[in-house]
């Protein structure tokens, strides 16, 4: 029959060719009884056999049984002027999933010139990531699709990308049921071969079916029933998910089907980016063992769940539980002086967390991780601990600058009273300005002497001493004195250097004295404690307002400095808590 030939007795005007198989032909044609197109799908054999007319009648019959969205509906079923079999289906406009394959692997090279369909422009129009999730949904509606002949006891046994059509209003079809398989159908009851009884076993030395799509056993030429259909599923959502093809085109690709090493998507392709449980789906669709593949509702419903955004969960927890047995590993490691261990536990247990929210065990690990300090110090967190107590040194020394300068101010308050040994007075002074330089040298660099600047302070107080006496104001000076530089965090853990160098400011002036080193400047007389100067003239009456003003400033300069230091840490400490109060909030108890 040629094209433009009209098939008088069905009223069919023929058109073009739009499709040709191994024993049949798809044309356009138009229906002149009631004016709407439709494909006519024919035998190109003039004098075809009879088995092979038996497997074309077969074909329309399975496809017009299958009522279903995507199985396409079969009009009518006649015989031309020759006797010839023929049936008419909808006519379907859009592309394959073969050519929407093409596209998300690279670019479709065509003339400027030439005309392409809504359908074909989507593929260079659109992101390889939004065309691979319209594909899984079209993939969906595919397995769907075989759910239902499955259940009919229908086996397609051709599925490939070249036999799915993608509509252009999204529609979807499974095509080509010319060698599709009725489970179970008995031969013999029939009373011999038709259209009814054919079952479509693979008769010897003939192979069913496309090398590279074809399930192991299909490729062995064995009987096969609704699992080969899943494996031939199986490489199309292979080659959705890594852009390639599960198996070798051409004349590798039975052999390779034989084999059946294929691997996962996610190994082919690791930069892909492809989500675990669609990469777990389709390696069990693709069991060698028919009986471990699942069935095309298990490999729809597990596709949707993922499109649906609900990540396949048992998938998510064994994750979070090989997360949270490499957090215990490194855990484990820390105790045995692996310093950097804590910051892979923190990071696993983390990991654990996130892929299962739900489990209380990685909560418990992350939150104990998190807010409980940890047996051994990483030389990261020590570097950044070291740090914080720069930061407090350098708070301390900028209210001690400001105290160490309050002795200046009392520099005419002395030579008011009379100075009588101006060496005594100038080396405490000069001790008190190397202080305070060493004390901007803290606020600019964070990395001044604190023990020279205690032997300065050591040697200030003895000179110190000689003014009033080692009894009367030095004590409630080196008071303030000890506190300031007990709370100093290089002398935390090292409070005996500071305890040493305040005691031996006291002890020192009273031994030298008492061995006549130096001249006695206190004593007892007539149950009196009386009290001289070395360096100062105290018969003048400048003395008591002198001893006033320094017992004030000795408590206000207390007062500044403690505040100080207490607001330091109270800032610290609340910082912490609000933390933690976020960390606690943020995982569950």
């Amino acid at each position: 029959m040629d094209a433009d030939e009209t098939l008088p007795e069905a009223g069919y005007d023929i058109g073009e060719v739009i499709g040709r198989g191994g024993m049949g032909e798809v044309l356009l044609a138009r229906d002149a009884r009631i004016g709407r197109q439709v494909a006519v799908k024919r035998m190109r054999s003039d004098a075809p056999s009879r088995e092979a007319v038996i497997r074309f009648l077969r074909e329309a019959r399975i496809q017009a049984c299958l009522d279903h969205p995507a199985i396409v509906p079969v009009h009518e079923l006649g015989r031309d002027a020759d006797g010839r079999p023929y049936f008419t289906m909808k006519r379907l406009a859009g592309t394959t999933l073969q050519s929407r394959l093409v596209g998300l692997c690279r670019p479709v090279a065509r003339d400027e010139s030439d005309s392409i369909s809504l359908s074909e422009s989507l593929v260079t129009s659109v992101s390889p990531a939004a065309l691979t999730r319209t594909l899984l949904h079209a993939f969906v509606d595919v397995c769907r699709a075989m759910d239902f002949a499955h259940a009919r006891r229908v086996v397609h046994r051709d599925l490939k990308p070249a036999n799915i059509m993608l509509g252009e209003y999204g529609e979807v079809y499974v095509l080509d049921w010319g060698v599709a398989r009725e489970l179970g159908f008995d031969r013999t009851a029939s009373g011999g071969i038709d259209v009814a009884a054919l079952d479509g076993q693979t008769h010897a030395g003939s192979l069913l079916g496309t090398p590279g799509y074809m399930a192991p056993e299909q490729a062995r030429a064995e009987q096969v029933d609704v699992a080969a259909d899943i494996y031939s599923l199986g490489c199309i959502l292979f080659e959705i998910l890594a852009g390639d093809p599960a198996h070798p085109p051409g004349a590798g690709a039975l052999a390779s089907n034989l084999a059946n090493a294929v691997g996962s998507p996610a190994e082919r392709r690791p930069g892909r980016d492809i989500a675990p449980e669609l990469d777990a789906l389709c390696v069990t669709a693709l069991a060698s063992d028919p009986a471990e593949r699942p069935t095309a509702r298990g490999l729809a419903a597990g596709v949707q769940r993922y499109l649906d955004g609900d990540r396949d969960l048992a998938l998510r927890r064994a994750l979070s539980a090989e997360r949270l047995g490499a957090a215990r590993r490194a855990l484990a490691r820390t105790r045995g002086g692996d310093e950097e261990a804590r910051a892979t536990a923190i990071r696993a247990a983390s990991h654990a967390f996130a892929l299962d929210p739900g489990s209380s065990e990685a909560a418990h690990l992350v939150t104990a991780l998190i807010l409980e300090p940890p047996r051994t110090i990483s030389p990261g967190l020590a570097a950044r601990l070291v740090e914080i107590d720069a930061r407090f040194m350098a708070q301390q020394w900028r209210s001690a600058t400001l105290a160490y300068a309050v002795f200046f101010l009392f520099l005419p308050v002395l030579m008011w009273q009379g100075v009588r040994d101006w060496p005594v007075v100038a080396g405490g002074y000069a001790c008190i300005a190397a202080i305070v330089i060493l004390g901007r040298s803290a606020l600019s660099r964070r990395d001044v002497s604190a023990p020279l600047a205690l032997a300065l302070n050591t040697v200030f107080m003895i000179l110190f001493a000689r003014l009033y006496g080692p009894i009367f104001v030095l004590p409630g000076v080196l008071a303030v004195e000890t506190f300031a530089w007990m709370s100093y965090p290089r002398f935390v853990d090292r409070p005996w250097l500071p305890m040493l160098l305040v005691a031996a400011t006291l002890v020192i002036p009273i031994a030298l004295e008492a061995l006549g080193v130096l001249a006695s400047t206190w004593h007892v007389r007539d149950g009196a404690i009386v009290t001289t100067s070395a360096a100062l003239d105290l018969s003048r009456g400048a003395t008591q307002i002198a001893l006033v003003l320094i017992a004030l400033a000795t408590v206000v300069t207390a007062g500044v400095f403690s505040r100080a230091l207490a607001k330091g840490r109270r800032d610290a400490q609340r910082d912490l808590e609000i933390q933690t109060w976020h960390l606690r909030h943020l995982l569950p108890t």
